[in-house]
């Protein structure tokens, strides 16, 4: 498909940019809930072993915001289906066409899942996609293709530190509002330094 194959281009410049470049284009995280047997892998002797309660190193994003922290982000619309795979996917800006041509393809594969999008605020979302999106909310069902949509606030800086109006297609810097809350429900900061969106993302695949 065209129209997906220049935003997978697009993507993969936006990930050079920002020095997170891989062999393939990191757009979307395939998430299978069924519990799979880890692949036995042997250590490499050079590097240091962490146990798996070992939070020193790797501490969780709620982790971070405080011991009493708690998640105050919530879907927009739609509903999770535990039982379900999860295409996770960080989705801001774009036209209607880019989304339907997604979602579409998706359902033309035969995938029967959620597939969770992370949305610009609905004041700033292009004509029709939020009502697309809406109609292909499928919680109801176990099967077929079922959108959950967050929206994420932002408060991005460029380079030089100065404020700057959204993440700039990658360039700029990044903190989550109102996504942590302290154990009363206020909003507390975004714990982490402002970093790009395309990192700040795994954040929000953990989250959901």
């Amino acid at each position: 498909n065209e129209v997906m194959v220049d935003y997978l281009e697009e993507n993969e410049h936006a990930d050079h940019r920002v020095g997170l470049h891989h062999d393939e284009p990191d757009v979307i995280d395939v998430i299978d809930s069924k519990p799979q047997k880890p692949q036995q892998q042997q250590p490499a002797s050079n590097v240091k072993q962490v146990t798996s309660d070992d939070n020193t190193t790797w501490s969780a994003p709620l982790k971070k915001a405080g011991d009493d922290a708690t998640i105050l982000l919530k879907p927009a619309f739609g509903t999770h289906r535990p039982s379900s795979n999860a295409i996770l996917v960080f989705a801001e800006g774009y036209d209607l066409s880019i989304y339907l041509s997604f979602v579409e393809s998706l359902a033309n594969t035969g995938y029967s899942g959620d597939v969770v999008f992370s949305i610009s605020n609905e004041s700033k979302l292009k004509s029709g996609v939020k009502e697309y999106l809406l109609s292909k909310s499928n919680s109801q069902s176990e099967e077929g293709v079922n959108i959950i949509a967050y929206e994420v606030e932002w408060t991005c800086f460029k380079k030089s530190g100065e404020s700057a109006r959204g993440s700039g297609e990658g360039m700029n810097n990044c903190k989550m509002a109102n996504v942590f809350g302290d154990a009363a429900g206020n909003p507390v900061d975004d714990p982490r330094e402002p970093r790009p969106v395309a990192t700040a993302r795994y954040e929000l695949y953990w989250i959901w």
